[in-house]
């Protein structure tokens, strides 16, 4: 859980926050947890409901579908991506992606 920031920066009041129990009883937040400060992200980020991690990637002087084709190929040969999990290629890659099929229908190509 995630408090405003005035609200989180001081632990003795965090400790006297109470929660409801299943018992409709009110225990006191120390008695659940080990309240504790720790660094993490700024802010949560999600997409489509479900969290989301960004890498932004200088792709030099290459195209993005070449630099995305061999990514692609890089992780498919040496990572195993969890059940859950998914890897999805955005930015100027998208947007490439996306006029290359209109134009596909747009220019079809000659034989």
């Amino acid at each position: 859980m995630r408090y405003q920031r005035d609200f989180r920066s001081d632990l003795e009041a965090l400790g006297r926050v109470l929660v409801q129990s299943s018992s409709n009883r009110q225990v006191a937040l120390p008695e659940l947890a080990t309240i504790r400060m720790a660094n993490g992200p700024a802010m949560l980020r999600d997409q489509d409901g479900l969290l989301t991690g960004y890498v932004f990637v200088d792709v030099g002087g290459r195209s993005s579908a070449d630099y995305v084709a061999q990514a692609r190929r890089e992780l498919h040969n040496k990572l195993q991506i969890p059940a859950g999990y998914a890897v999805l290629w955005s930015g100027q890659y998208e947007s490439a992606e996306r006029v290359r099929q209109r134009l596909l229908l747009v220019v079809p190509a000659r034989s």
